[in-house]
């Protein structure tokens, strides 16, 4: 229930899954590297990880509401992929460096995951809430002063699963928000 709720399996479980002679070693390491499976390191879940394509709809997340509502969280963004298209697993891709790097932080909060929407921290003072919506990934952070750090972090993880995973197939413009409406990236910098 646990692995179609939350995307969470254990090593017993794939072993279960994948035959006890399978080569484990192997599907595990692929996983990781396609960045389709990442260690799970938070709460007392020793040996788990996150597979997020199996992460359910399940209610909707404070993700969706802070996105959306400028008041809440002022440091937001848009990576909008609409030129092409943005491709199935692409989120779930980025799900998943986002919960590997949260799990390096010992004080990190345990990752809030639904289908198309999370919310993932770095430590006690710093989350960030990531919505899928059509063609375009919504982005908000809880520090604005933290903003640009995350920003980084957040396009070096597509440029990673662009060039890793996509054969360098995705394009987006970036659009950032400012003063209560999105700007393109390009203009935001010149301001």
């Amino acid at each position: 229930r646990r692995m179609f709720a939350r995307g969470i399996v254990t090593i017993d479980l794939l072993l279960h899954l994948w035959g006890k002679n399978s080569e484990y070693n192997f599907l595990m390491d692929l996983m990781r590297r396609s960045m389709l499976l990442s260690d799970w390191n938070f709460g007392s879940n020793e040996n788990a990880y996150l597979i997020p394509s199996l992460v359910g709809k399940g209610a909707s997340c404070d993700a969706l509401e802070k996105i959306k509502h400028p008041n809440n969280i002022r440091a937001k963004c848009v990576f909008d992929f609409s030129e092409r298209f943005l491709p199935t697993g692409v989120y779930e891709r980025l799900v998943c460096l986002l919960v590997a790097r949260s799990g390096k932080f010992q004080d990190s909060e345990e990752p809030i995951l639904k289908s198309k929407s999370c919310k993932v921290s770095f430590g006690e003072d710093i989350a960030v809430f990531l919505e899928c919506e059509k063609d375009q990934l919504s982005l908000a952070i809880t520090k604005e002063e933290e903003a640009s750090k995350y920003l980084s972090m957040l396009l070096a993880m597509l440029q990673k699963i662009q060039f890793d995973a996509m054969s360098s197939a995705l394009k987006w413009y970036i659009r950032l928000w400012n003063d209560g409406d999105y700007l393109a990236y390009e203009e935001a910098k010149r301001k």
